[in-house]
């Protein structure tokens, strides 16, 4: 199986655990950087911008030096923190194969899922949410090979899956056809 194009998201929805979102979006990016499979973009709820706890979600982040490339209120909400920079077009649909990842706010758990559809390359997107509701809806709309629930992008590979005593290459082809 060959490289395939990887722009996968996470959404974090308003509900997230925000422990459960940090360990995930660190393990989807930080555990393979330039795999397919990595996260390349982060939305998170407004709510979770607004409130400040956007902080928590991207510490393990900003702990292991990755760029944040974030949107205006989203690098408003972080003041300082080190490593956002402003993000650019280009962003949006950049595969960064490396410590980058793209930050933007979304309104809505339907606007999260029509940025997947529109903008990730259907490979591997997951939600952060403690609502069976929510994730249900987003794993029955977005429209990619593989859709997860509270996972890591890298998880037929991750060091998470690797923890479980699982074999830690699935084999799958997540290639949509």
């Amino acid at each position: 199986m060959g490289h395939a194009d990887g722009r996968c998201c996470i959404y974090v929805h308003e509900d997230a655990d925000l422990k459960v979102a940090r360990d995930v979006v660190l393990d989807s990016k930080i555990d393979y950087p330039a795999a397919c499979n990595a996260v390349e973009t982060l939305l998170v709820h407004h709510s979770l911008v607004k409130d400040g706890s956007v902080k928590q979600v991207v510490e393990g982040l900003v702990a292991q030096g990755v760029e944040l490339r974030c949107e205006e209120d989203i690098r408003t909400a972080l003041g300082d923190t080190k490593g956002v920079v402003e993000a650019t077009e280009e962003d949006i649909v950049t595969e960064f194969l490396d410590l980058r990842i793209y930050i933007r706010s979304v309104e809505s758990l339907d606007e999260a899922i029509n940025h997947i559809n529109t903008y990730s390359s259907h490979h591997t997107d997951s939600i952060i949410t403690t609502s069976a509701q929510a994730a249900e809806q987003f794993q029955r709309r977005v429209d990619s090979a593989g859709v997860y629930w509270n996972a890591s992008t890298r998880y037929p590979c991750s060091q998470l899956h690797a923890n479980q005593d699982l074999p830690t290459d699935s084999g799958m082809d997540l290639v949509r056809k």
